[in-house]
């Protein structure tokens, strides 16, 4: 498992294919996700494909957030598991 296993990601814009296809692959090797995004509907979607893909845990956050002098602000949070 690459040394991975008991190690928790937090992906930003989840929502995203990407980000999305790195959370899964995370979860492939291991690794815990949360994922992060204004989207809740396509969050709890991607949460239950990588739940269900992988047997990892995979929750998410919903979450606005801004780009500020090189860091991330949030703006709205609301955490569900």
């Amino acid at each position: 498992m690459d040394g991975l296993l008991g190690v928790l990601a937090i992906i930003t814009d989840s929502a995203q294919e990407r980000e999305k296809g790195i959370a899964m692959g995370l979860a492939r090797r291991g690794v815990d996700v949360s994922l992060c995004d204004v989207k809740k509907v396509t969050l709890e979607a991607t949460a239950n494909e990588i739940r269900e893909a992988t047997g990892q845990k995979a929750s998410f956050v919903t979450a606005e957030t801004i780009a500020v002098n090189g860091g991330m602000l949030v703006r709205y949070l609301s955490y569900e598991y």
